[in-house]
């Protein structure tokens, strides 16, 4: 491979590579924001549906022969397993949450500053694009990834400028341009299906619920109506249960 097909081919994975983290940190917004609106038909849509499966799952087991120490013990690990669910979805609540108070104070300007200087580290230093990454520096980008898709503008800065002297620009030369093209070439194909994958799953297919109060209204109507169909089928599961 010459060297302006591979020049090419690097430019053609930076721009998939930015376009992904981008909509990574996008995504994770819209996520927060879902979160914080529907808080309450979430946190009762878990509830039900887990009950609903747990408690088939023990009707199963009675119709097969299993003893009553047998279900008792299943259920049992089985609200185990659900405060851990629980647990969880409160924690991504309370971030939320604080996220937005941290947040508020950051302008529109202020993340598309952020932004570019994403942009700018993907060019210089990210592990797909340096193909010759340190553990440390992919360490590094491990935490500044984090902070950039929660939108943690300061702490993003400081690990940046702490670690300016272990972040190394890297020229890749001539002579492993086909080994680096071949490790470049399975990247797209990689990040290019995860940002097909990600364009088409929920929170960016829903994206035009937050920009008209009609659809905000619309999606709450369709939780509440999902919920009220697993509580009818919750009802029916407890008479079932009870028999």
């Amino acid at each position: 491979m010459n060297k302006e097909e591979f020049l090419e081919l690097k430019e053609n994975l930076t721009n998939v590579v930015i376009e992904y983290e981008l909509l990574q940190r996008k995504a994770t917004f819209l996520n927060n924001s879902y979160l914080l609106e529907f808080h309450d038909e979430l946190s009762a849509q878990r509830y039900l549906h887990y009950e609903n499966q747990y408690l088939t799952s023990a009707i199963v087991m009675k119709n097969d022969g299993k003893s009553d120490a047998e279900i008792k013990e299943f259920l049992d690990n089985c609200q185990k397993e659900f405060k851990n669910i629980i647990n969880n979805f409160e924690f991504q609540y309370r971030t939320a949450k604080e996220l937005e108070k941290k947040c508020s104070k950051y302008t529109l300007a202020d993340m598309q500053a952020l932004d570019f200087e994403m942009i700018d580290y993907i060019k210089l230093y990210h592990p797909v694009i340096k193909f010759h990454s340190t553990n440390n520096e992919k360490n590094i980008y491990n935490m500044l990834i984090n902070m950039y898709r929660f939108g943690n503008i300061s702490g993003f800065r400081t690990l940046l400028n702490n670690n300016k002297d272990n972040l190394k620009a890297a020229t890749i030369s001539e002579e492993d341009y086909d080994s680096a093209a071949h490790y470049y070439n399975l990247s797209l194909k990689n990040i290019s299906s995860l940002l097909y994958k990600l364009k088409n799953e929920f929170p960016l297919n829903n994206e035009e619920i937050f920009k008209d109060k009609k659809k905000l209204n619309d999606e709450n109507f369709i939780l509440r109506q999902k919920n009220n169909e697993l509580r009818t089928i919750n009802k029916k599961i407890h008479k079932d249960f009870v028999i």
